[in-house]
């Protein structure tokens, strides 16, 4: 599983995006739940917005933190 991935299935369960390590602990029952869900097209709407931004932000955290 991808970084991406692991965003999208947080995403489609949750509507936002947080902490990759949160994101990552949750994804094996936010996959279980997402399964099988017919509606997972319709709450994906705006994920790539989301995800562009939540990118370019731990971009910037990195930076910030002088790890750059």
């Amino acid at each position: 599983m991808t970084e991406r991935e692991i965003c999208w299935v947080f995403y489609i369960t949750k509507g936002h995006l947080v902490d990759i390590d949160v994101m990552t602990e949750c994804y094996d029952s936010y996959f279980k739940r997402a399964w099988g869900n017919h509606e997972n097209e319709q709450s994906a709407a705006g994920f790539e917005n989301c995800y562009e931004e939540w990118t370019q932000q731990s971009l910037q955290t990195v930076a910030v933190l002088g790890y750059d």
